[in-house]
């Protein structure tokens, strides 16, 4: 092994040393994952586990996201920041002139974080300024060709009721701010694994993306149409930047999105969020105890993401900042080394389910349709048993499952042993 392939893989095998952060009291472990359709497999799994013991209620964590979106029906109303999701005051609000998804922000602090990290770059009719373009002049007739994409992206957003793409274009600010600060010798707070400087160790916003499980998106009509707003947007903001964003990386951060993020809801979530179009596997779905229909919106975090699903999950999720920061709560007492999971969709019976197999079948359905596995936690094997399932094969429905992704070069790694 040469000494450049040694570094290399020097720097993948400590990652987990120095992520997640050692006060988020949590370690990311690699297990096998054991049999994959009857057949043995070398490949491991990431799980999250405590690294302390936690009584029942206590707080594990708090985690704010990397990115987050507002429901497509809330952007633009003024009642809730635009970048931490707070509930807010439409008289108070500080709005952006001339905007096309009338963002609103609760605070300055939350404004200058949205402009540092994407929207400068990507959602303002005026160019960027660079190292190289330090003064960057348009024409009018530029400045309208920006605000009309804008506009246009904006309105699609708002008439399909989906977000996956604005995530996907912010997620694509924050990597390019990365690397643009790099350049030029300075950081933006994107919370990275911190190292030791005597480590000559360094990691970048795509490092820890591309660790992330993803679900394989196939493109299709909608997924061809966001890739064209996007790329355009992209080569408005800079010319060449839409090579970035090819259609496999688009697919790919698309894939990441859809089995990452959670859903943001306070108290028991909202009762009025409109129903999502389309055949019901092409909904976006989020991970969220009280179901999706509950969520104000999405976000997306760096540890959180980490977490497995189980319908009788050791922690949950909360919101009681009243802002999108995820606060990780203990269900019941967890001892050091113990694997941490949360509900990925709402496990209570619901009031038009038949009986427990109906309401097992349901959220097992979702889970399927989501995230592509069907679900082998305690609980579930231990309604099946409970229900004699065996003996009611043809009432079980078959699951739309599929293998949760990785990249390349990651499950390369992973299947070493």
């Amino acid at each position: 092994m040469d000494l450049m392939s040694r570094d290399v893989k020097h720097r993948v095998d400590v990652y987990y040393d120095y992520f997640p952060p050692k006060s988020m009291n949590v370690e990311v472990k690699l297990v096998p994952v054991g049999e994959i359709n009857g057949i043995k497999s070398v490949l491991k799994k990431s799980t999250l586990v405590a690294a302390k013991d936690f009584k029942a209620g206590e707080t594990i964590y708090k985690e704010k996201p990397i990115v987050a979106a507002l429901d497509a029906d809330l952007i633009g109303t003024g009642e809730y920041c635009s970048y931490c999701l707070r509930e807010m005051d439409k008289s108070t609000a500080i709005r952006v002139p001339l905007d096309p998804f009338e963002s609103t922000y609760c605070s300055q602090e939350c404004q200058h974080a949205a402009d540092e990290q994407y929207q400068s770059l990507l959602f303002s009719t005026l160019k960027l300024a660079t190292a190289a373009n330090p003064s960057p002049t348009q024409t009018k007739v530029q400045v309208e060709e920006r605000r009309h994409a804008l506009e246009a992206f904006a309105a699609y957003i708002k008439e399909n009721g989906k977000t996956a793409s604005l995530m996907i274009l912010r997620f694509v600010g924050q990597l390019l701010a990365d690397e643009h600060q790099r350049l030029i010798g300075s950081t933006i707070n994107l919370e990275l694994p911190e190292v030791p400087k005597e480590s000559k160790l360094a990691y970048s916003f795509y490092d820890y993306i591309e660790r992330l499980r993803s679900i394989e998106v196939v493109s299709g009509p909608s997924e061809e149409a966001e890739m064209e707003h996007c790329r355009g947007l992209l080569k408005l903001a800079l010319e060449g930047l839409e090579e970035f964003l090819d259609d496999e990386k688009y697919l790919t951060l698309k894939g990441k999105v859809a089995y990452n993020s959670f859903g943001v809801y306070y108290g028991a979530g909202r009762t009025h969020r409109p129903q999502p179009k389309g055949a019901p596997e092409s909904h976006e779905r989020t991970r969220t105890p009280h179901g999706t229909s509950h969520q104000i919106g999405s976000a997306f975090y760096r540890v959180s993401s980490y977490l497995n699903h189980s319908c009788a999950p050791s922690t949950r999720p909360s919101f009681e900042s009243g802002t999108s920061e995820l606060h990780l709560i203990a269900t019941h007492d967890i001892k050091k080394g113990d694997e941490l999971t949360v509900s990925y969709v709402g496990t209570k019976r619901r009031s038009h389910d038949k009986n427990a197999f109906d309401a097992r079948k349901h959220r097992r359905m979702e889970l399927a349709r989501g995230w592509g596995f069907a679900c082998a936690c305690p609980r579930c094997e231990s309604e099946a048993l409970n229900m004699h399932l065996h003996e009611q094969n043809e009432a079980e429905v078959p699951l739309p499952t599929h293998e949760a992704r990785l990249e390349p070069a990651v499950a390369k790694y992973l299947e070493t042993p």
